[in-house]
């Protein structure tokens, strides 16, 4: 699995200059950390699983273990380190402020983890749709998407089409956003 990226290509070249969630890519043979008794929920807004925005590296690390992949990025033109962790039949992969290493963003590609109304990854678009101030943008990212508590929060559908299955989840602080 190499190549999977948690903003779609259109968000990428509609949006020049605005955030870049870089591409991972997995390493033969990984398996998921510590992550198996995590929490299964998200919250918009705050979480995905154990970690929340605000949070430190150690207290990440303490429940994850060591990130598969550690490296520098740049979103909203302000720099971020992004920790990659596999978890249960997917991705967590955290961003930390490197000034700090406490969590900016995050992103998911799995299935396990799911809002108090069931939606997440593998969840029809149409339900990120009703969430609390998530609406489709067709335009600029093709996800379902808002802001609230100072995140940024997208569900992205496959192919970028309203009411397709989201196959990635992701929150950022509004401040690492970047134009659109």
């Amino acid at each position: 699995m190499s190549g999977l990226s948690f903003v779609p290509a259109r968000f990428h070249a509609m949006c020049a200059g605005a955030i870049t969630f870089g591409c991972l890519a997995a390493g033969s043979g990984a398996t998921a950390t510590r992550a198996a008794s995590d929490s299964p929920t998200l919250v918009v807004g705050v979480s995905i699983g154990d970690v929340r925005i605000g949070a430190g590296e150690a207290g990440v690390a303490a429940r994850y273990g060591k990130p598969s992949s550690s490296k520098l990025q740049s979103f909203g033109g302000l720099p971020v380190e992004a920790a990659t962790y596999f978890v249960n039949a997917g991705r967590l992969e955290v961003y930390y402020d490197p000034t700090d290493m406490t969590v900016v963003g995050m992103a998911t590609t799995s299935r396990r983890y799911k809002t108090a109304s069931r939606v997440g990854v593998g969840s029809r678009g149409i339900l990120a749709d009703r969430l609390p101030g998530i609406d489709f943008d067709p335009l600029c990212s093709g996800t379902y998407r808002g802001a609230r508590r100072g995140v940024y929060t997208s569900f992205v559908p496959a192919g970028h089409r309203r009411g397709a299955a989201i196959t990635r989840v992701l929150m950022l602080r509004l401040a690492h956003l970047g134009d659109c």
